[in-house]
């Protein structure tokens, strides 16, 4: 590669990516919405990896790990959070760790509405090493073109404020969030401030017949001129087993199952990437959850945040 622009448009295209999106958002929830935290009624911590592309000689991945405990005597709950995300074989890295506070508000037996926020900080970074364009030798007059200026900013830091509300009912709830609402500057070039993201999501699950329970999910997110979107389904089976499908933006269809117990559970989902021409796999996540509940919401069929 021997044209410079590309390192420009490497790095413009990089600084400016989107935020990470995970299918599995029952296993992601504060990475979806900060108001879950507490949702379970105890302590609870969720992991979750996606790959992108696998399939490619090319690297990308992104973890996410939340902790988050409901505090009965405020009628509240608090979550941590960490995501990582690694592209183009770590030439474009980030990350932010955040920490978050819902308060719940009875509306009604069994409705809540849940205001959270988040403040937290967060990381964009370039590796200049692996910025590497090949033979600068003039091919007409015979003699090595200079070499571009060194990158004197590879790294931008910079706090982020989110702010979200749940209405929350054991058969159904509905989100919305404002990611990003003071517009932080993770520009490494230059100047450039990190567009509000607003997304709004909702979700209900019921049982079919004894020991099958379903859910149904929709997701739709904007950030400037990009749009998003996901619709997904679940079934619950004895309490123990999850498999479920659906589709998203950019032509994905996915899969996914998992096993559960009254503590932890595990899960996977695969998705291919669909088009007239090639059908291609193009994503594989893995999570795990760990919670600890009193006994009797141990037992709760409808339990959204595990299907």
């Amino acid at each position: 590669m021997k044209k410079l622009t590309l390192l420009f448009c490497s790095l413009v295209l990089l600084s400016k990516s989107q935020d990470t999106y995970f299918i599995m958002q029952n296993q992601s929830l504060l990475n979806l919405n900060a108001a879950y935290a507490g949702s379970n009624g105890g302590f609870r911590t969720q992991s979750i990896f996606s790959n992108y592309l696998f399939n490619t000689n090319t690297t990308n991945y992104y973890l996410f790990n939340s902790a988050d405990v409901y505090l009965p005597k405020a009628k509240g709950a608090i979550g941590a959070t960490f995501t990582y995300a690694n592209k183009a074989d770590g030439l474009f890295k980030n990350y932010n760790t955040g920490l978050s506070y819902a308060q719940y508000i009875k509306l009604t037996e069994g409705l809540k509405l849940i205001p959270a926020i988040t403040i937290g900080f967060l990381n964009y970074t370039v590796d200049a090493s692996k910025l590497t364009f090949g033979d600068m030798i003039d091919a007409r007059r015979g003699f090595i073109a200079p070499s571009p200026e060194p990158l004197t900013n590879t790294s931008k830091s910079n706090v982020f404020i989110n702010t979200s509300f749940l209405l929350h009912h054991k058969l159904f709830n509905v989100g919305f969030v404002a990611n990003q609402l003071n517009q932080p500057d993770v520009g490494i070039l230059g100047p450039y401030r990190l567009p509000v993201r607003y997304t709004l999501h909702a979700a209900t699950q019921f049982n079919i017949v004894k020991d099958m329970a379903l859910q149904l999910t929709a997701r739709g997110d904007k950030q400037l001129d990009f749009y998003f979107y996901q619709f997904s389904t679940n079934l619950l089976l004895y309490n123990k087993f999850t498999i479920g499908g659906g589709f998203r933006y950019y032509n994905t269809l996915f899969a996914n199952f998992g096993f559960r117990n009254d503590w932890f559970g595990i899960y996977a989902l695969a998705g291919a990437r669909v088009n007239s021409s090639i059908t291609s796999l193009t994503i594989l996540e893995i999570a795990a959850t760990f919670n600890v509940q009193k006994k009797i919401n141990r037992k709760t069929k409808l339990n959204y945040e595990e299907m």
